[in-house]
């Protein structure tokens, strides 16, 4: 540990945005009234909430892709989550309640699930969002693979124009909820076909699908105003909004990378949120005053690539070697101010699915060096891929402790662009930094990233056979205990095998302004209920 204080002299690590998903299936389910109501991160000065305001919001990456869903990532739209809507939606107990439904029903025998929509939701074009702007959302992402078990999908059957039934087959599936109605965003048929009013309804897929990479237009409480590629997003408020008209007049998204720029902006109160500032920015931001609004923890790990059949990483010796190497609970010191801890499992502490009793690979270099000599590995080149920002001093940490057992560790910094282009699409060679976390179920959450069939495929990574079959076998269960079970065992087998190397839990948090009001984080990662947050006045 004393060595590695000497090594890192100025410490940033970002705090992971989670892709989370939790709650199980209900076999009938009703809506609420409203949508949820927020509580105040702070004491407000003013009595209750108020309307009007631009709030202004940094996030380190711009939006690619604004409205045509098969190309986006999601980075992409979780910026655009005030603007496009889901089917059902996660509150802020993290439990799944119609949102764009009206209610939903499963019917296990028939082997059917009955929705019935909203009546009288329209898009940002003014278009109806019924069950045919339903069916032609679910057709574009059947037909391009976009969402999970398609092995079980058989048809969506439109009764009339607010009720749809979605027929399936195969045996029960906890993950059904998730993957069909919580997964896929909704966009307006009329929109795109139409090429925002701009062409004949179909008569030009092309220029279709250009307007929708520029343009946007779901049924969310905000619609696009003014969009700078890498620079700024303006959303306006959507004074039609079927929930009740939004309090915020505006978002203005600022896209800044650097820390540094995001960090003296918060100080000037020239912006009022950040998403994912580091645990040092939180704790300067938090001694100016501003407040620190933590959310679900996560564990920051390598994973190798064992999909490449002739990658490396499918030697155990080498992957434990690795694991060996790293002083966890010295990286978490140094890096971590006092907020992280050494993790033993992929899975945080505390939640469904982490045992207490598993030891863990503790920090010993000398069996490291005996592991890495027996996988034959001793003297090889590997590449640590990570995102640039200040998560690169925990990839300079990881390289010093290779390199010490004998591996020539080359970290790659990568951009934005590259880096979820890596991790979703092209891969990476040997290790990528990258997190998992958990909110409300930790069987959901893994089959959302990490499963079978999950929402968010890695291109690196994915499930050795024994596994595999674990993770199919998991969402047969109906009942909650063996759920919890199914989902201990997976997670021991991925820490046993080392198939995941985690090194630290953080807990991830946010930096707002006291004037802005808000329930961010507090609901999944990519749940996000734009029309209750409000700005106070200054």
């Amino acid at each position: 540990m004393k060595r590695l204080l000497l090594i890192i002299l100025s410490v940033v690590v970002i705090s992971a945005l989670v892709f989370v998903g939790c709650g199980e299936p209900e076999e009938t389910t009703t809506a609420p009234t409203t949508v949820p109501t927020t509580t105040p991160t702070t004491q407000p000065t003013t009595p209750g909430p108020v309307s009007g305001g631009t709030v202004r919001v940094i996030n380190a990456s711009g939006v690619n892709v604004m409205g045509y869903s098969l190309e986006q990532t999601p980075w992409d739209l979780f910026v655009l989550l005030c603007a496009v809507e889901k089917l059902v939606e996660y509150d802020e107990n993290q439990e799944l309640v119609p949102h764009l439904a009206e209610s939903y029903s499963f019917n296990e025998a028939a082997k059917t699930i009955s929705v019935k929509m909203r009546e009288g939701i329209r898009f940002h074009d003014g278009s109806d969002c019924d069950a045919d702007a339903i069916a032609w959302n679910f057709e574009h992402q059947v037909m391009n693979q976009r969402i999970g078990y398609l092995d079980q999908w058989d048809s969506l059957e439109v009764i009339d124009k607010y009720n749809f039934i979605i027929h399936y087959t195969g045996d029960y599936n906890n993950q059904l909820t998730v993957a069909w109605l919580w997964s896929p965003p909704i966009y307006s048929k009329m929109a795109f076909i139409t090429a925002g009013g701009t062409i004949p309804e179909n008569s030009d897929i092309e220029k279709s699908k250009d307007w929708a990479r520029l343009n946007v237009s779901g049924t969310g409480p905000f619609k696009q105003g003014e969009f700078i590629r890498d620079v700024s997003l303006t959303m306006v408020r959507n004074d039609d909004y079927w929930g009740g008209t939004p309090y915020l007049d505006a978002i203005h998204y600022l896209f800044i990378p650097d820390p540094v720029t995001a960090n003296l902006k918060m100080q000037a109160g020239e912006a009022d949120f950040w998403f994912g500032p580091s645990i040092k920015d939180q704790l300067e931001l938090e001694q100016a005053g501003l407040t620190r609004i933590e959310a679900q923890p996560s564990v920051w790990c390598l994973f190798p690539n064992i999909v490449n059949p002739d990658s490396k990483w499918h030697n155990k010796d080498l992957r434990e070697a690795v694991e060996y190497a790293l002083d966890k609970e010295g990286m978490a010191v140094s890096l971590g101010f006092g907020y992280y801890t050494a993790a033993k499992m992929v899975v945080p502490e505390g939640k469904e699915g982490y045992d207490p009793d598993w030891e863990g690979r503790s920090y010993d270099v000398d069996k490291a060096k005996d592991l890495l000599a027996k996988s034959g590995y001793d003297g090889e080149t590997i590449k640590l891929m990570v995102l640039t920002g200040p998560n690169v001093d925990l990839a300079t940490a990881v390289k010093r402790y290779l390199d010490d057992i004998g591996l020539n560790c080359e970290v790659d910094i990568a951009d934005p662009g590259r880096f979820y282009g890596s991790v979703f699409g092209t891969s990476w060679d040997d290790l990528i930094i990258y997190s998992f976390g958990v909110m409300g179920s930790s069987l959901d959450s893994f089959h959302n990233n990490l499963g079978d069939q999950p929402l968010t495929r890695m291109a690196g990574w994915a499930l050795p056979p024994d596994i595999l079959d674990m993770s199919i076998e998991s969402r047969t269960y109906a009942d909650e205990a063996d759920q919890i079970k199914a989902i201990g065992d997976i997670f021991m087998a991925i820490s046993e095998d080392a198939y995941i190397i985690p090194i630290y839990k953080v807990a991830n948090a946010y930096m707002a302004s006291p004037y802005f009001h808000t329930t961010i984080g507090q609901e999944s990662g990519f749940s996000q209920y734009w029309a209750k947050y409000w700005l106070e006045p200054r």
